[in-house]
Parts: structure tokens; C-alpha cells; sequence
């Protein structure tokens, strides 16, 4: 799924007056996530953002909790 520049532009630099400033600082953003989500595929173009399915961030865990005795 693409998201343009312009979309996110709208939706999250809208106080950024040029949109090549917000591109410059929302890739910084980006480049931080990644480094963090290495299991995120995204890719970043002159475009936007295509966004890929990944792997959940957090691995999802189960907890059993056992019935108090009464």
C-alpha cells in the first residue's frame, strides 16, 4: 500500500509550510522506527511510503492465570 507525501503531509506535517522540509524530517522518523521495528517493511520513495505486511512489533503472549481454590 502506497501512502503518498502528500497524504502524510496532510495528516502529520500540516504546520510544515514546504512539503520537501517535512520529507526531510518525517524520513528522519522513519530511519529512528526502523532501526527499532526491524521486522517493519517499509519502503521509502520520491513517492511516499509503501507499506507492506510485517510482523507485529510486540510477539503477542499468553498468560494463564489458574482458579483460586475456595
Amino acid at each position: 500500500m502506497l501512502v503518498t507525501w502528500k497524504n502524510l503531509h496532510e495528516q502529520f506535517g500540516w504546520n510544515y509550510g514546504r512539503l520537501r522540509k517535512f520529507r526531510e524530517v518525517f524520513g528522519v522518523a522513519v530511519r529512528q522506527v526502523l532501526a527499532v521495528y526491524t521486522a517493519a517493511r517499509v519502503g521509502v520513495d520520491e513517492h511516499g511510503l509503501t507499506l507492506k505486511n510485517s510482523q507485529p512489533p510486540v510477539v503477542k503472549t499468553q498468560v494463564v492465570v489458574p482458579k483460586q481454590l475456595h
